[in-house]
């Protein structure tokens, strides 16, 4: 009935997202199967945390911060299990992540100021 519509919309399991992140992941840093899971667990704890966060009765800019140190926390955890190669790659998947505008073949004729 109706009631089911109030109580929580359309909430995505938190499995459902990270399977998502994993198909983008697992691909292009070539994850092997024990890095995998454990890449999977991190991410699974840390949509969870970020759940929990957002239902704190905190303001939003503390919410924001709280965010962004468990993002942090997370990124560092899975750069622990990473090779120095798909360490590279993961950093400029975020990057991409970040500014989509930038296409990779274009990134060469832009002056580099890492």
């Amino acid at each position: 009935g109706m009631n089911q519509h109030q109580e929580k919309p359309k909430e995505i399991p938190v499995e459902v997202t990270v399977g998502k992140i994993m198909e983008t992941l697992k691909p292009e840093l070539k994850l092997d199967a024990l890095q995998e899971i454990a890449v999977a667990n991190i991410l699974t704890e840390s949509l969870k945390s970020q759940g929990a966060i957002l239902k704190q009765s905190i303001s939003q800019d503390d919410k924001v911060k709280e965010i962004q140190t468990l993002s942090e926390l997370t990124d560092s955890k899975i750069k622990q299990l990473l090779s120095t190669s798909q360490k590279e790659k993961y950093k400029t998947m975020q990057e991409d992540a970040k500014n989509p505008k930038k296409t990779k073949k274009k990134k060469r004729t832009e002056t580099d100021t890492n």
